[in-house]
């Protein structure tokens, strides 16, 4: 759907990283900034949000302009994660994706941002970028292939620059990849959900299952008609409404390891529960 998103760990804090636009997280009730922003930039940061009143409640966001040649960034967001002791991954990826989606809508091709990371956390520097990594893919992400309008999402956004502070760069750049994988299969599946029955037909799902097992090594058998007919899928008797179509189950094996097989039902309109579902109401019911 979208372009790649570029994770670029940098050593130091986020007053030494420049982007269009830099996120910076604020816990509420803390007086000081979360992560490593370096020490003139929070202080006039944590001015700006004592003059606006900004507490760092959850979700909150607060956009500044910094002068012209004070700071690496030219716009800097405030974001509120709520109190410390409430503070989960969850809510962390779930609020920082939010603050992702205001970026790409300020038209910002670069972003940067400190890790959260710190021995008061209830997660070390690892998950903190796997959360990271998420909330910019997973937060950002759309399904607006068959839109004449494209929904908010992630237009403009390439490239992540996150300021790991004391935090060792393998670390960092470990757990950036961790979640840049996770976000990618998490959002591969919502392309497959929300793709038409008519488009994403069961051979066109075998298509994708043997691209994305090729490229990961591993091997994929399609099944045909009557082998899933004789393992009681029902894809058999839910093909006669369209021959052009055959049903396919696809299984797929490590190249090194064929103890694991994961099967897929090709087709799911014949199944048992789905008919004593439309057996229990009335014909009215479902006209409505």
């Amino acid at each position: 759907m979208s372009e790649p998103l570029v994770f670029e760990p940098r050593a130091g804090d986020l007053s030494g990283v420049a982007a269009d636009l830099g996120i910076v997280p604020r816990l509420k009730g803390e007086s000081a900034l979360a992560g490593p922003v370096g020490a003139p930039l929070e202080k006039r940061l944590l001015e700006v949000a004592r003059e606006d009143r900004f507490h760092g409640r959850s979700g909150r966001i607060l956009l500044w302009h910094a002068p012209e040649g004070a700071f690496p960034c030219r716009r800097y967001l405030l974001l509120g994660l709520g109190a410390r002791e409430d503070l989960s991954l969850e809510r962390y990826r779930r609020d920082l994706g939010d603050a992702f989606v205001e970026a790409d809508r300020l038209g910002a091709a670069s972003v940067a941002l400190p890790l959260l990371a710190s021995d008061k956390l209830p997660f070390d520097a690892r998950e903190a970028a796997r959360a990271l990594a998420e909330a910019a893919l997973m937060g950002t992400y759309r399904f607006d292939r068959y839109r004449s309008e494209p929904r908010p999402g992630r237009r403009h956004l390439k490239t992540v620059r996150v300021a790991g502070g004391a935090a060792a760069e393998k670390t960092v750049a470990s757990g950036l990849a961790w979640g840049d994988k996770v976000a990618a299969a998490v959002n591969l599946a919502r392309d497959l959900v929300n793709e038409p029955p008519g488009i994403l037909t069961p051979p066109r799902l075998a298509e994708i299952a043997e691209e994305q097992a090729r490229a990961r090594g591993l091997e994929v058998e399609v099944s045909p008609r009557r082998r899933c007919a004789r393992w009681g899928w029902g894809a058999s008797s839910a093909s006669r409404r369209d021959r052009t179509r055959s049903p396919a189950s696809c299984a797929s094996t490590t190249a090194r390891r064929a103890s694991r097989i994961a099967r897929w039902r090709s087709s799911a309109r014949d199944s048992p529960s789905i008919r004593a579902a439309c057996r229990s109401r009335p014909a009215r019911a479902w006209r409505r």
